[in-house]
């Protein structure tokens, strides 16, 4: 094989036992998943929770200062109704 030809046999050894390892003691974590009992969010908590994370992150890219977005005026839509 090459990579014992390279010295790459020890190393890779290493790896996978390092591998092996971890997915033993990773394998009782709780995954959170598809699979999982956590309640679902309705569809009017889902769009509210949407608008608060918009909310935050505008905040963190503005340095905490919130700046309120522009909602279309009535008349404006009129317009673009017609």
């Amino acid at each position: 094989m090459i990579s014992q030809v390279l010295g790459f046999g020890q190393y890779i050894e290493e790896v996978y036992a390092a591998y092996e390892q971890h997915r033993l003691e990773t394998a009782d974590t709780v995954r959170v998943g598809k699979c999982s009992n956590v309640a679902e969010m309705t569809e009017e908590e889902a769009p509210a929770e949407q608008q608060r994370m918009f909310v935050e992150a505008r905040a963190r890219m503005n340095g905490g200062v919130t700046i309120p977005t522009k909602q279309p005026d009535s008349e404006v839509d009129q317009n673009l109704n017609n």
